[in-house]
């Protein structure tokens, strides 16, 4: 923790005392990532405010733009929170929220279905934090591009939700999100 201290005089009429007042400001370093399940249930109490059979379906994790790779938990401060609901009474579709800059953004919505994934509840065993320490604990040392954590259909346990590690060389490394198992 960074610590300012600022001297102030308290004036009333005349100068009748000298004041001492730290603010304390936060090291980024020592700052802790995203709550990430607090941050799904944040998001789909918003997409349900106007879509209330909205389901979280899949969560993708970013850098800060422009920062290139992310190495450990604190490097991922962009999120997107994707869910499936019916447009309109005939419409299948996705409805996106992006969180930026510690923000939630506006919806995006589109009448195409997300492909690929299970609409099931998205598990909150592991967290990504211990996925990626399960990836160092592997040997796997390398920054990713994103991370992702959804039910895939392409997976032989599709009971089983995945953080899904995406890395600069177009491979792929999943992580159980309730065993902890790593796919690669």
């Amino acid at each position: 923790m960074g610590r300012i201290t600022i001297l102030a005089c308290l004036l009333v009429g005349v100068l009748t005392a000298g004041c001492d007042i730290s603010i304390i400001i936060p090291d980024p370093n020592d700052m802790a990532p995203e709550d990430l399940f607090a941050l799904m249930d944040e998001a789909t109490d918003i997409v349900r405010d106007e879509f209330p059979d909205a389901r979280l379906v899949e969560v993708f994790g970013f850098p800060d733009q422009g920062a290139g790779l992310a190495y450990e938990a604190e490097d991922l401060v962009d999120w997107e929170f994707w869910f499936v609901d019916d447009i309109d009474d005939a419409t299948p579709g996705q409805v996106v929220l992006p969180y930026e800059n510690g923000v939630f953004g506006n919806l995006l919505i589109s009448d195409e279905p997300i492909t690929g994934t299970v609409y099931d509840r998205l598990p909150e065993d592991v967290t990504y934090q211990e996925a990626i320490d399960i990836l160092r604990d592997d040997g796997i040392t390398s920054g990713f591009e994103n991370i992702n954590l959804r039910k895939l259909l392409q997976i032989p346990e599709p009971d089983e939700a995945y953080y899904i590690f995406a890395f600069p060389d177009d491979s792929f490394i999943a992580v159980g999100a309730e065993s902890g198992d790593i796919i690669e």
